[in-house]
């Protein structure tokens, strides 16, 4: 076999190898984790202020789980006047898992959620609530079995 060969047998491959690299590209799923992500990016600083007031009110964990249930534990004063309350979970690799749920806490501050809602994954979880006006906002990971 003389060089040109060699050389054409180079270029087909690399050919081929670029291919392969677009339909791997094609096939990717690039999902965003809101669909209205930039109208949300302008009320961005109101969700910086409720985060930095729910930690100068408490820095525990909101989210707990065990085999059967996530718990949602809010700091008990804070949920006096509660209001408007919404908690979403957002499969971080399915859109379309994806859960948002309104909630109303006991008077201990304590919301449930049953686990066979939800698939096996990594989860980013976002609580927002009201009280006397005030808002209050956490994310946090949750990774469930």
């Amino acid at each position: 076999m003389n060089w040109g060969h060699k050389i054409l047998l180079v270029i087909i491959a690399f050919v081929l190898i670029m291919f392969g690299m677009v339909y791997i590209a094609f096939e990717q799923n690039n999902e965003l984790i809101d669909n209205n992500y930039y109208e949300k990016e302008t009320k961005y600083q109101l969700l910086i202020d409720a985060s930095r007031r729910l930690n100068d009110a408490s820095n525990q964990k909101i989210f707990t789980q065990n085999e059967s249930i996530i718990s949602i534990k809010l700091p008990i004063n804070l949920v006096q006047k509660f209001n408007n309350g919404k908690i979403e979970f957002l499969k971080n690799d399915d859109q379309s898992k994806d859960i948002r749920v309104s909630f109303v806490p006991d008077s201990l501050g304590v919301y449930n959620i049953e686990k066979n809602k939800f698939g096996k994954g990594s989860f980013t979880a976002r609580v927002e609530w009201y009280n006397e006006k005030t808002m209050y906002y956490r994310t946090e990971k949750l990774i469930l079995d």
